[in-house]
């Protein structure tokens, strides 16, 4: 048996460790005409949040990053489905980029709420309708 102890700014909720984001079903033709589809909201609960560690180090900001299969700028998925790839956008829109950190963003005490969304891109290779999946992870960093 093994095991660590981790000092950290804030802990995950429990609902935030593994999600399972149902993307719907999408008709291709939506993709062949307007490149992508419509983005599915998900959300990372950070809670108990606190500015100082227990050693006394102050923490100021946090940054996040996705890790996963990569087609380029987007996540890369696995199926039948063929042509297509996952784009990963902060609430605002901005893109965030597999393995890439995001801007830091100050730590506020006690519950954080990060806002993100997925969506089905085109990968500009040829389509074909069938199932995907993919598995994306993410990291907290905190300074």
């Amino acid at each position: 048996m093994q095991g660590s102890i981790m000092d950290t700014a804030c802990s995950i909720d429990t609902g935030s460790y593994e999600q399972s984001i149902d993307m719907g079903i999408l008709p291709l033709s939506l993709i062949q005409q307007e490149g992508q589809g419509q983005a599915q909201d998900f959300f990372i609960t950070l809670i108990g949040c606190r500015l100082t560690s227990y050693t006394g180090e102050l923490w100021k900001t946090f940054e996040i990053s996705f890790d996963g299969p990569v087609n380029g700028d987007y996540f890369s998925v696995s199926g039948s489905a063929q042509g297509i790839a996952l784009l990963l956008t902060e609430s605002n829109g901005e893109y965030i980029y597999p393995g890439k950190k995001t801007l830091p963003k100050s730590i506020k005490p006690g519950k954080y709420i990060l806002n993100y969304q997925l969506k089905v891109v085109s990968n500009d290779t040829p389509l074909r309708a069938g199932q995907y999946q993919t598995s994306i992870r993410f990291k907290l960093d905190y300074y």
